[in-house]
Formats: C-alpha cells, sequence, structure tokens
C-alpha cells in the first residue's frame, strides 16, 4: 500500500531520473527466500444488543486475570472468525457501556476488520445465516442488520460517535410515595 502511494505521488520525470525506463535486463539472478500472501482486510458491521448486566463489551483482563467468562466482542468475533477463517480481528463500536448496563433498543453500531480472511465471498443469505448463528449461541447478545461494508463506513461509524444523542431510562424505587410538587421541584433544579 505505502508503494503504491508513492508511486502516486512522484512526478514521472522525477521517476525516470531515478530509473530507466524500460529497465534495464538484469545481470545476476533474483534469490527469493520467502512469499507471503496475505488478502485485504474484510469489514463486517451490524448493530448488537446486549441483555446481560455481568457482560462486559470487551474482554476484561487485569494483571493477565480474567475478570469475566466473556465479552460482546468475543461472543460475536468467534463465529466470524471461523466463518471467514480469518487469521485475527479488531473489534470496534460506536461508544460503550459499562458492563452492569443494557444495550437495548435498536442496538449499538459495532464493526470487525477480519484480517488476512481465507475466505472473503458471501451471499447476502451466506451473512444471514451468520448473523442467525452469532443470535443462537448465546442469550446475552444479539446481533442485526450484519453485513459487509468498506473500510470506509468503518471510518464514519466512528466519525459520527461524538454526535450521538443517547437517551437512558431508569427504574426509581423510594421509601415513600412521591406526587406532583416531589417532581416539580427536582425538574426545578438547575444543573450548574
Amino acid at each position: 500500500m505505502a508503494v503504491i502511494k508513492a508511486l502516486e505521488k512522484i512526478k514521472e520525470e522525477d521517476f525516470r531520473k531515478q530509473y530507466s525506463c524500460p529497465p534495464r535486463l538484469p545481470v545476476s539472478k533474483c534469490l527469493v527466500e520467502d512469499i507471503q500472501c496475505l488478502h485485504a482486510p474484510v469489514y463486517v458491521a451490524g448493530r448488537y444488543n446486549k441483555y446481560s448486566r455481568t457482560l462486559p463489551q470487551t474482554p476484561w483482563v487485569i494483571d493477565g486475570e480474567r475478570k469475566m467468562e466473556s465479552s460482546v466482542e468475543e461472543l460475536i468475533s468467534e463465529h466470524l472468525l471461523a466463518t471467514f477463517k480469518a487469521d485475527g480481528f479488531n473489534f470496534s463500536s460506536s461508544g460503550r457501556e459499562d458492563v452492569d448496563v443494557r444495550t437495548l433498543g435498536n442496538g449499538r453500531p459495532f464493526a470487525v476488520e477480519l484480517q488476512n480472511p481465507h475466505r472473503s465471498s458471501f451471499t447476502k443469505e451466506d451473512i444471514k445465516r451468520l448473523q442467525q448463528t452469532i443470535n443462537n449461541s448465546s442469550d446475552k447478545i444479539r446481533v442485526r442488520d450484519l453485513q459487509i461494508v468498506t473500510r470506509e463506513a468503518v471510518s464514519r461509524m466512528k466519525e459520527g460517535e461524538e454526535e450521538k444523542t443517547k437517551s437512558y431510562s431508569a427504574l426509581i424505587w423510594t421509601a415513600k410515595s412521591i406526587d406532583k410538587s416531589d417532581i416539580e421541584f427536582i425538574n426545578d433544579i438547575k444543573v450548574r
């Protein structure tokens, strides 16, 4: 990628000053010791809901000790890794939630970069089946709108997270009943 970008930036006359065109015939043999073939990353995105109050978004490891048995990242990515036969992955989402917070509603946008996938061509039906496999594997999460996307789409997801609005609901218990004047008093409190 860096070579391509450098070639795109260099002027043709500057290139010709450094290298003859056409190139000279080689006078010695070229010895290749190692060849690596890698596939460009594939990006998969969707939205997830988290129904557990004991499931972190990412693996929770402190001083080498695992604190929770699994994570949203692992529950989703393990199936993507296996299906795409990828060497590794990077999980990202639009924002975060605390471990004890559920993610309901339309879900939180996420994307997974699958590194060096050995399988990369899938139909929409294949992706629907993959989504169903993920959803059937755990009652702690659910994914929707799973799809293959571009790197640019993942960048847009990350850029937009500062502009998003969030709404929270809370269930509150009180020792005494609350009347309308109590609500009005709370609403009149000025936040500094």
